[in-house]
């Protein structure tokens, strides 16, 4: 139900006929590549690690854990 809906609004994406490499550059490819990069990022954050911090390798597993949970919360804190 909300895909069918979803589709139905981006119907509008489709390339016409009567347009140019141009037309296409600006309407089609570039309003895809956004949409895209878009639900990456946001698959990224919500649904993954949105944070992997750089740490020393003597660091144990649940250290890495404590430090990338700290930074997670620093960064959701600075956004508020």
């Amino acid at each position: 139900m909300v895909f069918s809906e979803i589709t139905g609004t981006l119907a509008f994406l489709q390339p016409q006929p009567d347009d140019d490499i141009s037309d296409r550059l600006h309407y089609y490819y570039t309003t895809t590549f956004l949409l895209l990069t878009a639900v990456l990022v946001s698959l990224k954050m919500f649904g993954g690690r949105p944070i992997e911090c750089w740490l020393p390798a003597e660091y144990k597993k649940s250290w890495e854990d404590y430090t990338e949970k700290c930074a997670a919360k620093e960064f959701q804190l600075s956004f508020s």
